[in-house]
């Protein structure tokens, strides 16, 4: 699947940045970047999401979808070059909750410590939209309740393993 696009550019756009963000983080960068997209519909609020497939079974490519980043660059970047780390999120979370707001967070402290730039994109399938979050789907919470739903989670896991990848590229 990944061999399909990898010699494409695919774009973002950055939202916002905030000089001076904590204590630990020089900066955060937000904004959004694009993915192939393989799954029927992209809608946070809608529970019905799987990976579309041609009559041999192999997923099929419908365009590009837009997914959000988030980018913290640590006080260790003001004394030398620091690493990329791409990060994921805890269960039913975001990427931009798990590398923690202006009061700091582990994450922050681990970054400027280690020296690491840390940039984290939401894991769709079990990220806080599928869970309970009333702007959200439910749909791993509705899957829960009727495992018929199932991928409604593992299929939306697969696009967000390719949004991670095209991330990191």
């Amino acid at each position: 699947m990944i061999a399909a696009f990898s010699k494409e550019k695919f774009g973002f756009t950055i939202d916002k940045v905030e000089d001076d963000f904590s204590v630990r983080a020089l900066r955060r960068i937000t904004g959004t970047f694009e993915a192939p997209r393989f799954i029927s519909q992209t809608k946070l609020d809608v529970p019905d999401a799987t990976l579309t497939f041609d009559d041999d079974g192999n997923p099929v490519r419908d365009g590009t979808l837009t997914a959000p980043f988030t980018l913290i660059l640590p006080r260790a970047a003001e004394s030398g070059p620091v690493k990329l780390l791409v990060f994921g999120h805890g269960f039913l979370g975001t990427g931009a909750g798990e590398l923690g707001g202006t009061g700091g967070s582990y994450v922050q402290d681990f970054l400027d410590e280690k020296g690491f730039a840390a940039v984290a994109t939401d894991w769709s399938g079990l990220s806080a939209y599928e869970g309970i979050d009333p702007e959200g789907s439910s749909a791993a919470a509705l899957a829960v309740k009727d495992m018929n739903h199932l991928n409604w989670i593992s299929d939306r896991l697969m696009q967000a393993a390719i949004n991670v990848s095209t991330l990191a590229h």
